[in-house]
């Protein structure tokens, strides 16, 4: 299964790819032989990758998301192949974004490479302009890991975090930093 995960950067780093490993690492999926029990969260990971965009999609207007999504549907824009290469759906999708939001400037959401490891440029947010919108099944924080739900042994159970990000930051005075986009795999 993939999550999503946002990650707190006090600072922006020159290589954003790098700082995130080095804060994933401690939460790497390893079975502990002594006890048998799996420890840590995660087996693979890439900035942004299905979820890459999140923080511009959240600072839309919802009901015109969900209207592109239908019509993407409709259309099938999603679908590739043979007869309908990536990079020619991509442009169409990019054609009915930009009906619904005219002058939208930047990476379209949904025309990425979800397994790009650097993510793009909106997958990395200034604390200040996260949107209330904005839910993750995992935040990292200095001092401490939020999940949506955690394993106890046979199965998940629900934890007090609800997903929403900037209500979880505000509630821990977190005012400044960053946060970085994440989709990781268990």
């Amino acid at each position: 299964m993939h999550y999503h995960c946002e990650v707190y950067l006090e600072e922006l780093p020159k290589n954003v790819f790098e700082a995130i490993s080095e804060i994933m690492e401690p939460y790497k999926l390893w079975l502990d032989e002594a006890t048998g029990e799996c420890r840590g969260f995660w087996d693979w990971f890439v900035v942004g990758g299905k979820w890459s965009g999140v923080h511009t999609v959240t600072t839309l207007d919802p009901l015109k998301v969900e209207r592109f999504y239908k019509i993407c549907e409709e259309k099938r824009l999603f679908w590739y192949g043979v007869k309908k290469p990536a990079k020619v759906q991509e442009a169409k999708r990019r054609e009915e974004f930009l009906k619904l939001f005219p002058g939208f400037e930047g990476p379209i959401p949904t025309c990425r490479d979800r397994y790009r490891d650097e993510g793009y440029v909106d997958d990395v947010v200034s604390v200040g302009k996260v949107s209330p919108r904005l839910t993750c099944y995992t935040l990292i924080l200095p001092n401490e890991v939020l999940h949506h739900k955690i394993w106890v042994g046979f199965g998940f159970c629900r934890t007090d975090f609800d997903g929403h990000v900037k209500k979880a930051l505000e509630e821990r005075g977190i005012t400044t930093g960053y946060l970085v986009t994440v989709d990781y795999h268990r």
